[in-house]
């Protein structure tokens, strides 16, 4: 299949550029920080909804738990598709979805945490904790443990779900703006969940929206034009 020069400006070209301007904006504005100072004032000049039960335990406990069960879901569809005859056409499809959005989390999100230094608003002296502040790129002073607080990793829960949008590219087009709302709705939800718990600001869940889009990407073209059978594009 190839892969012609619309696709790669609508789904690489735009979203970069999109992206390199917000991170550009944010940069230049410093909204990130007053967006966070905004969030804290209001909470009373402390991350007062950082242990609320809705934020921490149904959307931040409960999403974790939801991602874990969507995850076993979507191995368990790809097994099915070879004891069930309607499923079986789409095998390739599924088998993309249970790769992509658990890797769209382990990727970037857990293999970022260990490779920065970010650390969370809530552990910042701007906001009543310990350490200062740091651009994402500035260099570490090394006299205080590093952060592990960027990418955003609950952002990602949702922001991984961008696959769907690849799904149903290939099994039906009609819906992929359907999944490309899922993704970008509970991506939104769980990274305002955090913003609101001062556990990241803004930029990381912008990060984490563009990596997991990314990668989804890098596993569609993988998946359904380098490595498709040129007998069925679906059979794995």
């Amino acid at each position: 299949m190839q892969i012609d020069s619309k696709f790669l400006c609508q789904h690489v070209t735009i979203p970069l550029l999109l992206f390199v301007y917000l991170m550009g904006s944010l940069e230049v504005t410093r909204a990130d920080l007053k967006l966070a100072d905004w969030l804290f004032q209001l909470e009373g000049s402390q991350w007062s909804l950082r242990d609320n039960y809705w934020l921490s335990d149904i959307l931040h406990s409960g999403g974790q738990t939801f991602f874990s069960l969507v995850v076993t879901l979507l191995i368990c569809c790809f097994l099915a598709s070879y004891f069930f005859a309607s499923l079986s056409q789409y095998r390739r499809p599924l088998f993309y979805l249970a790769l992509a959005v658990p890797l769209s989390v382990a990727i970037f999100t857990n293999l970022g945490k260990q490779l920065t230094h970010v650390d969370c608003p809530w552990d910042l002296i701007r906001y009543g904790g310990k350490k200062p502040f740091l651009d994402l790129f500035a260099s570490h002073p090394g006299y205080y443990k590093f952060g592990k607080c960027f990418p955003a990793g609950h952002s990602s829960i949702g922001y991984s779900l961008l696959s769907l949008y690849f799904f149903f590219l290939v099994v039906a087009p009609r819906w992929k703006f359907f999944g490309l709302a899922i993704g970008l709705a509970i991506g939104f939800i769980f990274g305002i969940t955090q913003q609101l718990r001062g556990a990241h600001f803004i930029s990381h869940d912008l990060w984490t929206l563009v990596a997991c889009w990314f990668i989804s990407l890098a596993w569609y073209l993988i998946l359904f034009h380098y490595t498709s059978p040129k007998d069925s594009k679906y059979s794995v």
